[in-house]
């Protein structure tokens, strides 16, 4: 496990740092950027501050000296560890370098860099696995597809399918994304390689078994019903007619569609 620790001198020009947050001054804060050009928390206010007045590119550069400067700070061993290096995120003082990589991750993927995003989300998950404090879990799927990482999406998926039910955080069959996006990439995959299936061995559930894309998408379904009509909606599929009103009528469909059940 590693922590941050701040130089007494970082320490006085935090305070200096929350004085002028609470001036609400963007000028003051600009000002004492430019005398502390590496001070991590105005970087991170500026690049906001620059990202609301519609300067992308200004807010992106202040993020990767963010960056820059937290890995100036790195300890040798730490760099050595990364992906088994953890940080807790509980102490305040290490709370900084997961905003700052989570900051950079949304940026990079703004940018259409998903692959990049997709690196950055698996190093914050990987700070703290265990209880994946920024919910990288609700965000590592979208972006192995928008990366179009299949094989790395279904492999996780496998990995964190075999943690136990009890486990709030890792059992991935009840995030109801994991169970959609893993049909997505299963379809991909068998489109490539002509068909071929993903083999579980020794997994007796019943979401783990050699599942074809539409059997994955069939168990998804049955697990969150209520997810078919949001996403018609979003397809733009009309749903109030023809056959997809047959098939939203059935009782398994109809009990999870919110809409139904606020009429009811």
């Amino acid at each position: 496990w590693y922590e941050m620790t701040f130089s007494e001198e970082y320490i006085q020009v935090q305070g200096q740092y929350q004085a002028m947050v609470a001036s609400m001054d963007p000028r003051n804060l600009m000002d004492l950027l430019h005398h502390h050009p590496s001070h991590i928390a105005t970087l991170l206010q500026v690049a906001e501050y620059y990202a609301h007045t519609a300067e992308q590119q200004t807010a992106a550069d202040m993020l990767e000296r963010a960056v820059s400067s937290l890995e100036r700070g790195f300890h040798p061993s730490f760099v050595e560890s990364l992906g088994s290096a953890r940080v807790d995120y509980s102490k305040e003082e290490n709370r900084v370098l997961y905003h700052v990589l989570f900051r950079y991750m949304q940026s990079v993927s703004r940018r259409g860099c998903n692959r990049t995003a997709l690196e950055v989300a698996k190093l914050i998950f990987s700070l703290d696995p265990e209880n994946d404090p920024l919910g990288m879990l609700l965000c590592l799927d979208y972006l192995a597809l928008r990366s179009r990482m299949f094989p790395f999406l279904l492999s996780f998926a496998e990995y964190y399918t075999n943690t136990p039910a009890t486990h709030p955080n890792h059992h991935l069959p009840s995030l109801p994304n994991w169970a959609f996006s893993a049909a997505l990439a299963q379809w991909n995959v068998e489109k490539t390689k002509g068909g071929e299936k993903t083999i579980e061995k020794g997994v007796e559930e019943e979401e783990l078994k050699p599942l074809t894309a539409g059997e994955q998408l069939q168990v998804a379904l049955r697990r969150f019903p209520g997810a078919l009509g949001r996403i018609l909606e979003k397809g733009c599929i009309v749903k109030d007619s023809g056959a997809w009103a047959e098939i939203l009528s059935d009782p398994l469909f109809a009990a999870g569609d919110p809409e139904t059940e606020t009429d009811a």
